[in-house]
């Protein structure tokens, strides 16, 4: 760095007087940083176990009712089940499972639900937060393939699927017109997540039946255990206030 003032013959001594106020901001800068404390991690914030909702059953605030019709999901004629996806590579799995495969831990699903099949081995009923219940019904499809890339057991050797237990209401072609506008007062829940399901890895099964306690809500306060998977606005299943 140096500055000159033309049409004159003291160049030398502006580059001079120049290093010299380089030198002393340095100098000034580096002072005032040695003074600074060092640097040390954020403290943990304390649970008040008094601000912690009661360990009651999940449910909604207000009665809910179903308004839309539930999701139908098929497979294509001709899907090939063998091909790989372009994500899967994206992904590489396989290199990422020679680390671990989730053994021994419990995942929430937090979506709109998982419906049984026999390759969720072990699948934990939780809550459902909506329309109540144990969370062990998907109206949207959504949740229960998120649950499958979590916890699904291998297709192989896997037995048949059960026939399907009738539910209400079930999808059926129609040519009535769409129901008219909710009023005002009516709340839509299209957000995710909608419900919770425990999702637990298919290598250990969960000893029992899941049962929160108080000691789980306070010990689940203290750290994250879930995570919502989904683009908001996608779920089709609603409610409103009856």
């Amino acid at each position: 760095m140096f500055m000159r003032r033309f049409g004159t013959g003291n160049g030398k001594a502006w580059r001079g007087r120049a290093s010299r106020a380089t030198v002393a901001a340095l100098l000034l800068t580096t002072g005032s940083l040695a003074g600074l404390p060092p640097a040390s991690a954020i403290v943990p914030p304390t649970i008040d176990p008094g601000a912690i909702p009661p360990d009651t059953p999940p449910g909604p605030p207000a009665p809910m009712k179903q308004n839309s019709y539930c999701t139908e999901v098929g497979v294509l004629p001709g899907t090939n089940f063998k091909l790989q996806p372009k994500y899967m590579d994206m992904l590489n799995l396989q290199e990422a499972w020679q680390f671990g495969r989730g053994a021994g831990q419990k995942v929430a699903v937090i979506d709109t639900g998982v419906s049984p099949h026999p390759r969720f081995q072990h699948l934990i009923p939780g809550g459902d937060y909506v329309m109540g219940g144990d969370g062990l019904s998907d109206c949207d499809a959504h949740g229960t393939i998120v649950a499958s890339m979590i916890g699904a057991a291998s297709a192989g050797g896997a037995a048949a699927p059960p026939v399907a237990a009738p539910r209400k209401p079930v999808t059926i072609p129609t040519t009535e017109p769409p129901p008219k506008a909710p009023p005002p007062q009516t709340v839509t829940l299209s957000p995710l997540p909608q419900t919770v399901t425990m999702v637990p890895p298919t290598e250990t099964p969960p000893p029992g039946p899941f049962a929160p306690t108080g000691a789980d809500t306070h010990a689940g306060a203290a750290a994250p255990t879930s995570a919502a998977a989904g683009t908001p606005g996608a779920a089709r299943t609603g409610g409103r206030r009856l």
